[in-house]
């Protein structure tokens, strides 16, 4: 169970966690939202030990797509993604993962941060030539499955097959 706490100090040295009788949450509206994001493909994505898999995503077509650049937060020792195209679906993305680091039959899941680098108008409506660094917040969980590199990838398929249209 998770249960909101406030950190006191006890008699000027120690601190506690004590539990709070309420959580209060502030939610900003963003600027530079991601748009709603499925995985294109069956779950949990089966990632082979000492290889990589390409995973897609659905998402509404937008202009910026081809400026997302995506980030693991907190990932398992070994895995690694790479890099972030656009596809007709939405994103695609590789996962990769280091045979010597990962154990086959890891499952767990993957939390991916969405971040996109613009260039800001000024005053006078122009693009300024400083380049700022947006976070379009986070991706929800992708569970994963390390499986051995010789069994055939035949559930993840969709995932690694390239499509026609692209």
């Amino acid at each position: 169970p998770v249960v909101a706490a406030d950190n006191t100090m006890q008699a000027f040295l120690y601190r506690h966690l004590v539990p709070a009788e309420e959580l209060l949450v502030w939610v900003k509206k963003s600027r530079w939202r991601m748009p709603p994001v499925t995985l294109a493909g069956p779950s949990p994505v089966k990632v082979p030990a000492g290889g990589s898999v390409q995973v897609r995503l659905k998402t509404p077509k937008r202009s910026f797509l081809k400026e997302i650049q995506m980030k693991l937060i907190d990932p398992p020792a070994g895995i690694t993604l790479g890099d972030v195209t656009v596809v007709s679906e939405g994103l695609a993305f590789v996962l990769k993962a280091d045979k010597e680091t990962v154990q086959v039959g890891l499952e767990s899941n993957l939390i991916i941060e969405t971040i996109r680098d613009y260039y800001p108008k000024g005053k006078d409506g122009k693009l300024t030539k400083k380049k700022r660094r947006n976070s379009m917040g986070v991706i929800g969980a992708i569970p994963i499955q390390i499986v051995d590199s010789q069994q055939k990838q035949t559930a993840s398929m969709p995932l690694g097959a390239p499509n026609s249209k692209d």
